[in-house]
């Protein structure tokens, strides 16, 4: 008789999920990064997405040092996790695989220093900017900042965008997370030179910029200048340039210096008031009258703003006072009412935006307008004739605030 197949033993027995628990196991001759695991430098939510990722179960089972580099050329972004599910972009994946097999310092160097696959580069001198000690990550990554190719970045809503690689560099330096994955703290530059005798730092356009320098002609001075050190130009062969300056500046909304103003636009004095009978008000800005481009630059323009302050002071008292002549019996005169509101509390805020300019001129002429008002409307509408409001209530208005 054929022999009997027994069933197999309990411990015999395939065990999946014990498989996979090995599978996100870092390898056990790898050191510690940081004091801790090296895989926990990555979240714990992040990690248990990459786990239950397909990319994560299909591809990255078993990747070697070699065998992650066949991956790596299939990449076509940087990211992190994307989308509202929050799935983990394959480079995030690749960078947990590199944190659990811990490759030599060796290998990892020649993946930042072959010139051919960028994103095996940006791969990595991530995990180098994780891994590695202050100097080595300065020392090493600051050169990339010469590596101006083109990155594709994916973001957590999952649009792709155009980055370079010396910012996805600067990313790793200045950044407190990047790709989802959070930074170890990085000293400043200066206290590295200092403590830790890192050399300064050297920018590879040193040399362009000495170049340059060198290719530029010494200037030449002009044979008919005037001055004492014959190397500046007359004041007859400046006016075309500085006319043509100030025609320039006029077109962005800068006024032209005069001894009234110093040509720039301010809508308000931040040193407190400011009066233009100072001997300091060439040097002040010109003020701005409410709109962009009105600049009171002249005495004329000055004036006039002045006058403009009195006059808004005085229609802000008459619509006040008719305000209070007009009683609330029928729609229209409802609708008189609240359109004298509206024009109150409107010139009301013009006014108090012309005061807090804090010019002298402006404020004395506001408060004379509020106090002519308050005299000639008052006597035309019978200043002893009993009022609408009661005394408290008619205190509670003022020119720009109505309760």
């Amino acid at each position: 008789s054929s022999p009997r197949l027994e069933p197999p033993r309990p411990s015999q027995r395939f065990d999946w999920r014990q498989s996979l628990a090995m599978a996100n196991r870092t390898d056990t001759q790898a050191d510690t990064v940081h004091g801790t695991n090296p895989q926990y430098l990555v979240d714990r939510i992040i990690r248990n997405k990459i786990y239950n990722d397909a990319y994560w179960k299909e591809f990255c089972f078993g990747l070697t040092t070699e065998s992650l580099i066949d991956e790596v050329v299939k990449l076509d972004y940087v990211g992190g996790t994307y989308g509202g599910r929050r799935r983990p972009a394959k480079f995030l994946c690749l960078f947990l695989k590199l944190l659990q097999i811990q490759p030599d310092e060796d290998v990892v160097l020649e993946y930042i220093k072959q010139p051919d696959l960028k994103y095996l580069r940006a791969l990595g001198a991530a995990y180098y900017r994780i891994s590695q000690s202050h100097m080595n990550v300065y020392q090493t990554l600051e050169p990339l900042y010469a590596d101006y190719r083109k990155l594709r970045y994916r973001d957590m809503n999952g649009k792709l965008s155009v980055i370079h690689m010396d910012e996805f560099i600067d990313w790793l330096f200045n950044e407190k997370t990047v790709c989802d994955v959070t930074m170890p703290g990085l000293p400043k530059r200066e206290m590295l030179e200092t403590t830790l005798d890192l050399p300064p730092y050297e920018s590879v356009l040193e040399d362009d910029l000495e170049e340059l320098d060198e290719l530029e002609p010494p200037p030449v001075a002009p044979e008919g200048g005037s001055g004492s050190g014959g190397g500046f130009q007359g004041e007859d062969e400046a006016a075309p340039l500085s006319s043509g300056v100030w025609r320039a500046a006029g077109e962005t909304g800068a006024s032209k210096p005069s001894a009234f103003c110093n040509g720039e636009e301010t809508a308000m004095y931040m040193t407190g008031f400011t009066s233009v009978f100072s001997s300091s008000r060439s040097n002040r800005p010109c003020a701005v009258f409410l709109f962009q481009g009105l600049a009171l630059d002249t005495p004329g323009k000055f004036v006039f703003g002045c006058w403009f302050s009195c006059a808004l002071g005085v229609a802000i008292e008459g619509a006040l006072a008719v305000g209070r002549r007009v009683p609330v019996t029928t729609f229209a005169t409802g609708g008189v009412k609240m359109f004298l509101h509206a024009l109150t509390l409107s010139l009301g805020y013009a006014l108090m935006l012309l005061v807090m300019v804090y010019s002298v001129e402006i404020t004395a002429s506001a408060i004379l307008g509020l106090c002519i008002g308050r005299l000639l409307f008052g006597a035309l509408l019978g200043g002893s004739a009993p009022m609408a409001l009661g005394p408290l209530e008619d205190e509670k208005r003022t020119p720009c605030c109505l309760d």
